[in-house]
């Protein structure tokens, strides 16, 4: 039966209203009042927490209470089945939201995750009997709660750590008697056990020896055996569920262990069985209120298309682009199927050296979804073009598809608030999330949604365009999507866990963190998937025209790169040396868009030759961490970004310049026009090379009568991190036609002279051989660096000038040094040091 316009909108409502209402009665039954709260850290920074206070909980009938903390990258949601039961039993529970996570204030890993100060909040509650506390987190939560430990050592009376460790890298070392009344609940597929204990699999824990240590024994442990006295502090026991690390969340058996121990080492609890839980009821309600949010964006898309200003989007169906699945349809569905999995570990490792969290970009996480998720845009887009396969719809009215889009957005957004105020919940199952965004939350979002827009754009045209097929019923069609969408994702992660749990270990043994990461885009692929394609057959159009794409996504990723490299760049005169060209290419693109549109070729060049002026400005060209590693791999001591952009520089204005010469019939003949293009190539880099010498003076040597005279000039520089030197180094410039076109290869000849000009105060840590200085010395040929290093015994800094070529480099050098010594009168000046 076909429903109605408001039909699907009023579902939605009716299943979100249940799942929400089944959740919000669990996890309040026996009683149980649920508070959004937050409190002040000792720094002053806001801490975010959810309070269950069960109501006999009271100031004259105090109760025990447990500190509950998630791990990394989750909230304090994801605690709520441990939290349910605890509180069920009696428990008056805090369930914290992580520094830098939730709502609490970032950064994270900072104040000791957060625990310390929930610590003492707990203690500062009435109704808390603060001689019956328990400790529980998960993996990053458990360091959380050992910082509390640490700091309290007598605010507690015992800890479950849930797939968690003590010692290092950011807990103190676990002994016998610390902390109080321990137990390891570490499960048996936990993906992080050589991160937390040392062995290569989970099952081996008993094995040990940082285990071992703990439990004051120097025999392999033995699960649910108890270790030491409870009543002197001293307990230990382990725990093994069958589950994995992030399984603890969604295990009755976890939760078992939790609450066992916990009755064990804590008074004032309700006596009832372990086995009597509830929780997973609240989950199942979560769960049913995300689907009926699913259906309620469809619904909201369908009464939104039947307003009278949208209704222009509505078209009837068009052409597929294939008549019936042939070879190429499933090769070009395995590609969008497996691609993004065969990119994923590869571009997560890149982003956390390329794209670490910064002012703009403040999320490591999300940094490298950013950075995966704009490839694959990429690589979706392009393998369309090459293949042809796209089909034919209208092109027209991007405004009001992106106004539906946001309307849209919007209900759904509104509905997630009116949830989260009438029944406390948010749209979960398990880790997987959907909540209210916190100001600075919404702030980040702002800027993230350019990538992510660019990303969906970017793979959902190819997929409804240029993979649909002719006849396919309903079924078939969400089906095809949603497997090329996430299938990839989905087989692998079977893979994955089929091998760890025959075997022990995952596929990809150092991938633990990215694995977990990976499962959530599974069922968000597939939400991605069915909206899409119920919005595609009901408007049969794309969503932008192809010019309007191509220049969202061109204007967005160079907006995105410059916003990156601006901040905290290495030095900033480099920068604007660097990355003014790109600023100014871009204005002159954009002036010249209509009237002289380029090839689109021509504008990934542009975009390409700017990308890399901005990288280079950003590192400075010597630093650039990615090749540094190209030069690790390949045994060199020579970071070659600089060769790079030589190349680029040259061949981009050469592909724009032969472009406008034919477009324009400025000359004819392939030869002269070849010869043109060469003298404004080599013309262009010697301007370039001009624009960047920073003189103090010069003076001329010899006359010249074609190009510029010989001569030698004196160039000024700061230590960029010392502050109070001073530098002028001399060198000799060959001029002549080579020299004007950037040919000429300077001789090494070079003096440098450094003085302290002022108090001498370090910036940061000084790194041997460091560059502090360079000049091209030709377009192609030689390079004139300054490096410091320090003579700690003396106190002295010294700075070495001298050239390097493709080939080998000069002898010649010069060297200066600065005494670092009081200035006017001050007090003993600071040591230097390097690394």
């Amino acid at each position: 039966m076909k429903m109605s316009k408001w039909g699907v909108f009023l579902a939605g409502w009716i299943v979100i209203l249940f799942g929400a209402g089944l959740a919000h009665f669990i996890q309040t039954s026996s009683d149980v009042t649920i508070k959004d709260i937050r409190f002040q850290s000792a720094n002053g920074n806001t801490l975010s927490a959810l309070l269950y206070l069960p109501a006999s909980a009271t100031a004259d009938n105090k109760a025990p209470a447990i500190l509950a903390v998630h791990g990394y990258i989750n909230s304090r949601e994801v605690q709520s089945g441990f939290a349910v039961e605890f509180a069920r039993r009696g428990y008056v529970v805090l369930a914290l939201d992580q520094t830098g996570h939730g709502y609490s204030d970032p950064p994270a890993f900072s104040e000791g995750f957060g625990g310390p100060d929930a610590l003492r909040y707990l203690h500062a509650l009435d109704m808390v009997d603060t001689e019956n506390i328990g400790l529980e987190g998960h993996s990053m939560g458990g360091w959380a709660v050992l910082a509390a430990a640490a700091a309290m050592p007598d605010g507690y009376r015992s800890i479950v750590l849930q797939g968690s460790s003590t010692g290092p890298p950011f807990a103190a070392d676990g002994t016998p008697t610390w902390p109080r009344n321990l137990a390891v609940v570490f499960a048996q597929f936990d993906e992080f056990a050589e991160l937390m204990w040392g062995v290569a699999r989970a099952q081996d824990i008993n094995q040990s020896a940082k285990l071992q240590t703990l439990f004051g024994t120097d025999k392999d442990v033995l699960a649910d055996t108890l270790y030491g006295n409870i009543e002197a502090g001293t307990g230990r026991m382990l725990m093994q569920p069958s589950v994995t690390h992030p399984g603890n969340h969604l295990s009755h058996e976890s939760i078992a262990d939790a609450l066992d121990w916990f009755s064990q080492t804590l008074t004032g609890g309700q006596d009832l069985p372990s086995s009597n839980q509830i929780w997973f009821f609240k989950e199942i309600g979560t769960l049913i209120a995300f689907i009926g949010l699913v259906v309620l964006i469809l619904g909201s898309l369908r009464l939104f298309l039947n307003l009278e200003f949208f209704s222009s989007l509505a078209g009837s169906t068009g052409e597929a682009a294939f008549s019936h699945r042939n070879v190429k349809w499933w090769l070009l569905a395995t590609l969008s199927a497996f691609l993004p999995v065969f990119t994923f570990y590869p571009l997560f490792s890149w982003a956390e050296a390329l794209f670490p969290p910064n002012t703009w970009f403040a999320q490591g996480i999300t940094n490298q979804i950013v950075l995966w998720a704009l490839v694959n845009a990429a690589f979706a887009t392009a393998i369309m073009k090459m293949t042809a396969t796209a089909a034919r719809h209208n092109a027209e009215l991007p405004g009001r598809s992106l106004a539906l889009g946001c309307l849209t957005a919007g209900v759904a957004y509104l509905t997630v608030i009116v949830v989260d105020v009438v029944f406390t919940v948010d749209f979960r199952f398990w880790f997987v999330g959907l909540k209210t965004l916190s100001l600075q939350q919404f702030q980040l979002a702002l800027i993230y949604v350019v990538p992510f827009l660019i990303y969906f754009i970017g793979v959902l045209r190819p997929l409804h365009l240029g993979m649909s097929v002719n006849g396919d019923g309903w079924l078939t069609l969400y089906t095809a999507n949603a497997l090329a969408m996430m299938g990839g994702f989905l087989l692998f992660l079977m893979a994955q866990y089929g091998y760890l749990f025959s075997a022990g270990t995952l596929l990809t043994p150092g991938e633990p963190l990215n694995t977990i990461v990976m499962i959530q885009f599974v069922p968000l692929l597939l939400i991605v998937a069915i909206i899409s394609t119920y919005a595609f057959r009901r408007t049969e159009r794309e969503d932008m025209n192809t010019t309007l794409f191509r220049q969202s996504v061109w204007v967005a990723l160079f907006a995105i790169v410059l916003l990156w490299s601006g901040i905290g760049p290495h030095d900033y005169p480099t920068w604007v040396l660097e990355v003014g060209p790109a600023i100014i290419a871009a204005a002159v693109l954009w002036y010249t868009r209509e009237s002289f549109p380029l090839t689109p070729l021509t504008y990934v060049l542009i975009l390409t030759h700017c990308i890399i002026l901005m990288v280079g400005g950003h590192y400075t060209y010597a630093k650039v961490p990615l090749f540094d590693w190209i030069a690790e791999v390949f045994n060199s001591d020579r970071n070659n970004y600089d060769k790079l952009g030589h190349f680029v520089q040259g061949f981009v204005p050469a592909i724009v310049a032969r472009e406008i010469l034919i477009r324009k019939a400025v000359v004819n003949g392939d030869r002269w026009r070849a010869f043109l293009i060469i003298c404004f190539c080599l013309g262009f880099s010697a301007f370039y090379e001009l624009i960047e010498w920073w003189e103090i003076g010069s003076v001329d040597t010899k006359f010249k009568l074609i190009g510029p005279d010989h001569k030698i000039v004196v160039d000024a520089f700061d230590d960029s991190k010392v502050e109070g030197v001073a530098c002028h180094i001399s060198r000799a410039v060959t001029g002549g036609l080579k020299g004007a076109v950037g040919l000429a290869e300077d001789t090494s000849d070079a003096s440098i002279s450094c003085r302290q000009v002022g108090p001498i105060t370090f910036k940061d840590s000084l790194e041997k051989g460091e560059q502090v200085f360079t000049e091209r010395r030709s377009v192609l040929f030689k390079q004139l660096q300054v490096v410091r290093f320090c003579d700690e015994t003396r106190n002295t800094l010294v700075y070495l000038a001298y050239s390097d070529r493709i080939v080998d480099g000069s002898p010649q050098n010069a060297i200066s040094t600065v005494p670092i010594t009081p200035w006017s009168g001050a007090q003993t000046p600071p040591r230097c040091n390097d690394e």
